[in-house]
């Protein structure tokens, strides 16, 4: 995904792309705004930052977790709030995997031993990955509640083929 994004970076003009960093939205949200908006050549209001304070329904229940935090204000602490929420391995880990990405889009590295062992990269891949999926898929009962709905509709499509054949 991301390589997809640098090759549209550097296939169109500069004037046709913008990059935001969360980071910069959190740190200086009005800056930000008016770059966007001299961006889309659109007007600036300063209601722009209050956009929580308006009610809007989103038709879909499906990011309500995820996306609780659009009805408050920008959470300014959000920034690097990831290297106290991982432990360092996973820092480690996760740096290891993603340091060219995260070197292209000028993140800083924190660690410092990214090297990760044959046994690691074993273990991660049929142990830590497989697990942490299970988990995942199991909370995800959106998901869940939508796969089941399109099996009924598929069932009931095959039965009435069933029926009138």
């Amino acid at each position: 995904c991301l390589d997809k994004i640098i090759n549209i970076r550097s296939s169109i003009p500069v004037q046709q792309f913008h990059e935001l960093r969360y980071e910069e939205l959190l740190t200086n949200p009005e800056d930000s705004l008016k770059q966007i908006c001299k961006f889309l050549n659109e007007d600036y209001s300063a209601d722009m930052l209050s956009f929580y304070s308006n009610p809007i329904h989103y038709s879909s229940n499906v990011y309500d977790l995820e996306h609780k935090n659009i009805s408050k204000p920008l959470i300014k602490n959000n920034v690097n709030k990831w290297q106290n929420q991982m432990t360092g391995n996973d820092i480690r880990i996760f740096e290891s995997i993603g340091w060219r990405e995260l070197s292209k889009f000028r993140y800083n590295l924190v660690s410092q031993n990214r090297a990760l062992s044959k046994k690691e990269l074993i273990y991660i891949k049929f142990v830590v990955d497989p697990i942490k999926k299970l988990f995942a898929m199991l909370s995800n009962t959106t998901g869940q509640r939508e796969a089941l709905q399109y099996l009924k509709i598929k069932i009931r499509l095959r039965l009435r083929y069933l029926i009138d054949s």
